[in-house]
């Protein structure tokens, strides 16, 4: 039952993975100092 569960479980993960790097994509050219996407990138770096 466990092994069905964990893929419904990882779903939530999974897209906040992608909507991160959908963000990183639209800041590439940003600046690095900017306090959004330092934070973003704290937040994904505790993702992976």
């Amino acid at each position: 039952m466990n092994a069905t569960k964990e893929p419904t479980q990882m779903l939530p993960a999974l897209r906040a993975l992608n909507a991160y790097q959908d963000f990183f994509t639209l800041w590439k050219d940003a600046q690095t100092d900017i306090p959004i996407l330092r934070r973003a990138k704290a937040e994904y770096a505790k993702l992976q």
